[in-house]
Protein backbone atom coordinates (compact mmCIF):
# COMPACT_ATOMS: atom_id res chain seq x y z
CA UNK A 1 0.00 0.00 0.00
CA UNK A 2 1.47 3.22 -1.17
CA UNK A 3 2.44 5.34 1.81
CA UNK A 4 0.60 8.41 2.25
CA UNK A 5 1.83 12.14 2.68
CA UNK A 6 2.65 13.13 6.16
CA UNK A 7 2.89 16.00 8.21
CA UNK A 8 5.87 17.06 10.29
CA UNK A 9 5.80 19.04 13.81
CA UNK A 10 9.52 20.13 13.75
CA UNK A 11 10.57 21.30 17.28
CA UNK A 12 13.93 23.06 17.53
CA UNK A 13 16.71 22.72 15.03
CA UNK A 14 17.18 18.88 15.65
CA UNK A 15 13.47 18.71 14.68
CA UNK A 16 14.03 20.77 11.88
CA UNK A 17 16.72 19.03 10.19
CA UNK A 18 14.64 15.59 10.58
CA UNK A 19 12.25 17.19 9.28
CA UNK A 20 14.54 17.87 5.77
CA UNK A 21 15.40 14.21 5.92
CA UNK A 22 11.85 13.26 5.91
CA UNK A 23 10.73 15.58 3.42
CA UNK A 24 13.64 13.28 0.98
CA UNK A 25 12.08 10.19 1.71
CA UNK A 26 7.83 10.54 2.01
CA UNK A 27 6.72 12.23 -1.13
CA UNK A 28 4.54 15.20 -0.81
CA UNK A 29 5.62 15.33 3.42
CA UNK A 30 4.74 19.05 4.43
CA UNK A 31 6.54 20.98 7.54
CA UNK A 32 5.29 22.77 10.06
CA UNK A 33 6.57 24.30 13.98
CA UNK A 34 2.95 24.64 14.75
CA UNK A 35 0.56 22.07 15.99
CA UNK A 36 -2.23 21.27 12.47
CA UNK A 37 -6.20 22.89 13.81
CA UNK A 38 -8.07 20.23 15.06
CA UNK A 39 -9.75 19.57 11.48
CA UNK A 40 -10.54 16.32 9.92
CA UNK A 41 -9.19 14.84 7.91
CA UNK A 42 -5.94 15.93 8.98
CA UNK A 43 -3.06 13.73 7.32
CA UNK A 44 -0.27 11.70 9.84
CA UNK A 45 1.54 13.25 11.92
CA UNK A 46 5.52 12.95 12.76
CA UNK A 47 6.75 15.46 16.08
CA UNK A 48 10.38 15.59 15.58
CA UNK A 49 11.73 17.34 18.89
CA UNK A 50 14.95 18.58 20.38
CA UNK A 51 13.20 17.47 23.89
CA UNK A 52 10.68 15.77 25.11
CA UNK A 53 7.64 18.26 24.04
CA UNK A 54 4.93 16.77 26.41
CA UNK A 55 1.92 19.33 25.60
CA UNK A 56 2.85 19.44 22.11
CA UNK A 57 2.65 15.29 22.11
CA UNK A 58 -0.60 15.81 23.84
CA UNK A 59 -2.31 18.11 21.95
CA UNK A 60 -1.40 15.61 18.82
CA UNK A 61 -2.69 12.95 20.81
CA UNK A 62 -5.74 13.84 21.99
CA UNK A 63 -6.56 14.77 18.35
CA UNK A 64 -9.00 12.17 16.91
CA UNK A 65 -8.66 13.60 13.05
CA UNK A 66 -4.95 12.77 13.33
CA UNK A 67 -4.99 8.94 11.70
CA UNK A 68 -1.96 8.35 13.35
CA UNK A 69 1.24 10.30 14.54
CA UNK A 70 5.03 9.22 15.68
CA UNK A 71 7.03 10.96 18.32
CA UNK A 72 10.89 11.33 17.12
CA UNK A 73 12.56 12.98 20.30
CA UNK A 74 16.29 13.76 21.23
CA UNK A 75 16.57 12.53 24.98
CA UNK A 76 20.76 12.79 24.80
CA UNK A 77 22.21 10.73 25.28
CA UNK A 78 19.70 8.60 22.86
CA UNK A 79 17.37 9.03 20.42
CA UNK A 80 13.81 7.62 21.03
CA UNK A 81 11.80 7.12 17.86
CA UNK A 82 8.22 5.38 18.22
CA UNK A 83 5.94 4.09 18.44
CA UNK A 84 3.24 5.08 16.27
CA UNK A 85 0.33 5.67 18.49
CA UNK A 86 -3.42 6.87 17.46
CA UNK A 87 -5.89 5.56 15.49
CA UNK A 88 -7.58 1.94 16.25
CA UNK A 89 -3.91 1.23 17.75
CA UNK A 90 -3.84 0.80 21.45
CA UNK A 91 -1.94 3.13 23.80
CA UNK A 92 -1.80 6.64 24.34
CA UNK A 93 1.40 9.54 24.57
CA UNK A 94 0.98 8.99 28.79
CA UNK A 95 1.14 5.48 28.51
CA UNK A 96 4.15 6.13 26.84
CA UNK A 97 5.24 8.39 29.15
CA UNK A 98 4.76 6.27 32.10
CA UNK A 99 6.88 2.95 30.23
CA UNK A 100 9.87 5.22 30.03
CA UNK A 101 10.05 6.41 33.55
CA UNK A 102 9.61 2.58 34.74
CA UNK A 103 12.35 1.64 32.55
CA UNK A 104 14.51 4.64 33.76
CA UNK A 105 17.41 4.77 36.06
CA UNK A 106 16.67 7.82 37.16
CA UNK A 107 13.09 8.23 36.77
CA UNK A 108 12.81 11.83 39.34
CA UNK A 109 15.46 12.97 37.07
CA UNK A 110 14.07 12.92 34.29
CA UNK A 111 10.67 13.90 35.36
CA UNK A 112 12.50 16.81 37.06
CA UNK A 113 13.73 17.91 33.28
CA UNK A 114 10.81 17.19 31.67
CA UNK A 115 9.20 19.73 34.40
CA UNK A 116 11.53 21.93 33.02
CA UNK A 117 11.47 22.04 29.49
CA UNK A 118 7.76 22.77 30.23
CA UNK A 119 8.55 25.66 31.90
CA UNK A 120 11.53 26.85 30.19
CA UNK A 121 11.34 26.92 25.96
CA UNK A 122 14.60 27.39 26.06
CA UNK A 123 16.31 24.32 28.16
CA UNK A 124 17.11 21.01 26.22
CA UNK A 125 20.19 19.30 25.24
CA UNK A 126 22.03 21.40 22.89
CA UNK A 127 24.09 20.20 19.47
CA UNK A 128 23.70 17.26 17.34
CA UNK A 129 25.57 15.32 14.53
CA UNK A 130 24.19 14.79 10.86
CA UNK A 131 24.58 10.85 11.06
CA UNK A 132 22.15 11.14 14.46
CA UNK A 133 19.51 13.00 11.85
CA UNK A 134 19.96 10.45 9.11
CA UNK A 135 19.61 7.28 12.03
CA UNK A 136 16.55 9.38 13.43
CA UNK A 137 15.29 9.81 10.09
CA UNK A 138 16.15 6.25 9.23
CA UNK A 139 14.33 4.71 12.30
CA UNK A 140 11.28 6.68 11.78
CA UNK A 141 10.68 5.96 8.01
CA UNK A 142 10.36 2.07 9.60
CA UNK A 143 7.89 2.66 11.62
CA UNK A 144 6.29 4.53 9.35
CA UNK A 145 5.97 1.54 6.76
CA UNK A 146 5.14 -1.09 8.97
CA UNK A 147 1.64 -2.01 9.91
CA UNK A 148 -0.29 -2.52 13.09
CA UNK A 149 1.74 -4.50 16.41
CA UNK A 150 5.56 -4.05 14.17
CA UNK A 151 5.11 -0.48 14.37
CA UNK A 152 4.19 -0.05 18.07
CA UNK A 153 8.29 -0.38 19.23
CA UNK A 154 10.47 1.71 20.56
CA UNK A 155 13.57 2.38 19.05
CA UNK A 156 17.01 4.28 20.99
CA UNK A 157 19.51 5.02 19.69
CA UNK A 158 22.38 5.02 21.69
CA UNK A 159 24.15 8.67 20.32
CA UNK A 160 27.84 7.60 22.17
CA UNK A 161 27.88 3.55 21.16
CA UNK A 162 25.85 3.58 17.94
CA UNK A 163 23.52 0.80 19.19
CA UNK A 164 19.68 1.00 18.56
CA UNK A 165 17.61 -0.56 21.15
CA UNK A 166 14.04 -2.34 20.22
CA UNK A 167 11.36 -2.37 23.17
CA UNK A 168 7.50 -3.88 22.86
CA UNK A 169 5.37 -0.64 23.74
CA UNK A 170 3.16 -1.63 26.49
CA UNK A 171 0.21 0.51 27.34
CA UNK A 172 -1.11 1.01 30.17
CA UNK A 173 -4.30 -1.35 31.29
CA UNK A 174 -7.53 0.70 31.59
CA UNK A 175 -6.17 3.10 28.91
CA UNK A 176 -9.57 4.09 27.12
CA UNK A 177 -7.26 3.60 23.87
CA UNK A 178 -6.70 0.10 24.30
CA UNK A 179 -10.16 -0.90 24.97
CA UNK A 180 -11.23 0.62 21.86
CA UNK A 181 -8.69 -1.31 20.26
CA UNK A 182 -9.73 -4.31 21.26
CA UNK A 183 -13.46 -4.15 20.39
CA UNK A 184 -11.95 -2.91 16.73
CA UNK A 185 -10.04 -6.17 16.43
CA UNK A 186 -12.94 -8.26 17.78
CA UNK A 187 -14.98 -7.36 15.11
CA UNK A 188 -15.31 -9.54 12.15
CA UNK A 189 -13.97 -6.89 9.33
CA UNK A 190 -11.89 -5.14 11.99
CA UNK A 191 -13.29 -1.79 11.69
CA UNK A 192 -14.44 -0.93 15.19
CA UNK A 193 -17.20 1.84 16.08
CA UNK A 194 -15.03 4.30 14.19
CA UNK A 195 -16.81 4.19 10.99
CA UNK A 196 -15.57 7.13 8.87
CA UNK A 197 -12.53 7.80 10.72
CA UNK A 198 -8.77 7.80 9.48
CA UNK A 199 -7.32 3.80 9.72
CA UNK A 200 -3.60 3.13 10.39
CA UNK A 201 -3.31 4.22 6.61
CA UNK A 202 -4.52 7.35 6.67
CA UNK A 203 -7.16 6.88 4.26
CA UNK A 204 -10.83 7.36 5.68
CA UNK A 205 -13.15 4.25 5.96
Amino acid sequence: MQQPPITVVAVGDFGRAVAGRLVSRIAGTQVTESVPAATSPLRPIVLASWREARAIARSIDANEAVPWWLPVILTHPQIRVGPVLGGQLPGCYDCLLGQVLATDEQPHVTRALWDLYDQDRWSGPLGYLEHHVSVAASLATMLIRQQGPASQRILRYDLLDGTVRTDAFVPVDGCPRGKRAAVAQQLPDGSGDRAGQPDRTGVVA
